[in-house]
């Protein structure tokens, strides 16, 4: 008679995970990876908030990398956020004329552009008006 095979490949779907890969941990993500992530942190922006939101949801335990530049990012969406909302209002009751508030958001664009260009290479991009609501 022949014995099962032993070792990971004949553990089960509930069978217990390898020693020393503990229950709920994720694993690091490589630095290539934590880059390109960070990257798409910041520039998930130019597509809306939420896209900054799962960004930071699905990826920020997957290094530290890509949480500090996620967290960053987000902070920033936020910030983005609030002020068009008030550019908004404003512009309404003027009429219109408010409406000049909304070249801010062309510099917020530029400094999503740097942070995902700094964030590509590697390098923790700090946004130079930002809220650090999330830690």
């Amino acid at each position: 008679m022949s014995q099962p095979p032993m070792g990971p490949e004949s553990q089960g779907p509930g069978a217990p995970p390898p020693p020393g890969q503990p229950y709920g941990q994720p694993q690091p993500a490589a630095e290539s990876e934590q880059r390109t992530w960070a990257l798409l942190a910041h520039l998930s922006g130019i597509l809306s908030i939420i896209a900054t939101v799962i960004v930071w949801v699905v990826f920020k335990d997957k290094g530290d990398f890509i949480r500090d530049q996620a967290t960053e990012a987000l902070n920033f969406q936020i910030l983005v956020t609030a002020y068009s909302v008030v550019a908004f209002i404003i512009t309404l009751v003027t009429l219109g004329i408010g409406g000049i508030l909304y070249l801010a958001v062309i510099a917020a664009l530029v400094f999503m552009i740097m942070g995902a260009l700094a964030a590509n290479k590697g390098e923790r991009y700090r946004y130079p008006v930002n809220w650090r609501l999330i830690k």
